[in-house]
């Protein structure tokens, strides 16, 4: 049996969310970052009697979802229920034991991925971190909005001359992005991109052209997991695995491979 779930399921969603930390730190974060993620995200539990064995979580805000279930059968139920509701689907991002198999059913009612990007994940624990921040590194604060939107946006090569949306602006979490400034403009910046109680997600790594090959996507992202390392979380990330430059540097700083991560685009 499916049930979509409500306010008052909080507590049943984040434990069955932690049980695979790592798996599901969209959803813990979800809660961890916003006031009421129920606003904009859609929850749906399988249950097998009383015992919820699966969680589907539909992010409106991205238009994507992500499942979890130990059972193929559950997670292939809960994808045909996220079809049925009429949920409109642009990407999907999660491990990619659980994405395969998200794909193929959807697969199979005529949605079809236009692009899957296979991505390793990496965990940095404490005692592995080796730090490269300097001081010059730090975190954004509300004035920044606008330059982190156009900063990113240059930085993986968008269109920088488009007009700046209030959505773009609503999705920075000053006090979660980390930068370098020279001459006050924003160079280079890291953020958090989830976060959970013992792990914090990184994305969001981005040099402007001009001052690449410096070292301070090093630093900023040195200066990030110091902060978050202190609080006694563990550190994961997401990069393809064609980007060696970045495979480099988060190597250097202490981070190890761990699993596989994809995201689809539809």
């Amino acid at each position: 049996m499916i049930r979509t779930l409500t306010r008052s399921d909080q507590t049943l969603i984040l434990n069955f969310a932690y049980r695979h930390e790592e798996e599901n730190m969209f959803i813990t974060g979800a809660f961890e970052q916003t006031k009421n993620p129920f606003e904009q995200n859609a929850y749906y539990g399988y249950f097998d009697g009383d015992k919820m064995t699966g969680l589907a979580v539909y992010f409106g805000e991205w238009e994507n979802f992500n499942i979890n279930s130990q059972e193929e059968s559950v997670v292939r139920v809960l994808t045909d229920h996220i079809v049925q509701k009429g949920h409109p689907i642009k990407d999907i991002a999660c491990f990619r034991r659980y994405g395969d198999i998200i794909m193929d059913q959807l697969e199979k009612l005529g949605i079809k991925a236009k692009e899957v990007e296979d991505k390793s994940i990496y965990k940095l624990l404490g005692e592995d971190f080796v730090d490269f921040s300097t001081g010059k590194e730090e975190q954004s604060t509300e004035k920044d909005r606008k330059d982190l939107v156009l900063q990113e946006r240059i930085s993986f090569g968008n269109d920088a001359d488009a007009p700046i949306t209030e959505m773009e602006t609503n999705r920075i979490i000053p006090s979660q992005e980390f930068v370098i400034r020279k001459d006050g403009k924003i160079i280079t910046k890291a953020k958090i991109s989830g976060l959970s109680k013992n792990y914090f997600q990184i994305g969001g790594v981005g040099t402007l052209p001009e001052y690449r090959g410096q070292g301070l996507a090093k630093q900023v992202v040195s200066a990030l997991c110091k902060t978050y390392l202190a609080q006694g979380k563990s550190g994961i990330l997401f990069t393809s695995n064609d980007n060696e430059s970045a495979i480099k540097v988060y190597k250097t700083l202490g981070f190890k491979p761990f699993d596989r991560y994809m995201i689809a685009h539809y």
